[in-house]
């Protein structure tokens, strides 16, 4: 299980960029100036605004953690969709190909005829029932004992 985050986590650096001090957390892409003071002497002013703004990248730290763990994905819904459908474990295209005995391409063209019915996955993926392929496999074998008695 993952470890939740906190802002001492994420480091807030502090730099003197020419006449600019840069208080800023880089893994949060947050980025804070302050102008030094022209006698560059340390004045009670100046040190006020910078814990201010030191106090202020922490808040901002906290809320973008907040941010990020309430906005984990959730699970794939497609396991939800499919266990209706699905008895038994679904069977990928390539396993269902070789049931039938036709390739690939052969079946995507006979799901794309409506010859044979199959469940698309979230990500587009085909996958089949038993029970469609069984189905499939009594119609054909009906079409072809009618062809030949002919």
């Amino acid at each position: 299980m993952k470890k939740s985050l906190s802002p001492f986590d994420y480091p807030i650096v502090i730099r003197k960029n020419m006449n600019f001090l840069t208080i800023s957390v880089p893994d949060l892409n947050i980025i804070m100036t302050e102008e030094i003071p022209l006698t560059n002497k340390l004045e009670k002013n100046f040190l006020i605004k910078i814990a201010k703004n030191v106090g202020m990248a922490w808040v901002k730290v906290s809320h973008q953690i907040y941010r990020k763990q309430t906005k984990q994905r959730t699970p794939s819904k497609t396991k939800d969709i499919l266990s209706p459908r699905f008895r038994s474990k679904p069977i990928k295209i390539a396993q269902a190909a070789k049931i039938i005995g036709v390739s690939e391409n052969t079946l995507r063209r006979m799901v794309k005829r409506g010859d044979i019915s199959c469940v698309k996955t979230g990500k587009g993926h085909r996958r089949f029932t038993e029970n469609s392929l069984k189905k499939w496999l009594e119609t054909s074998q009906v079409t072809t004992t009618l062809n030949t008695s002919k």
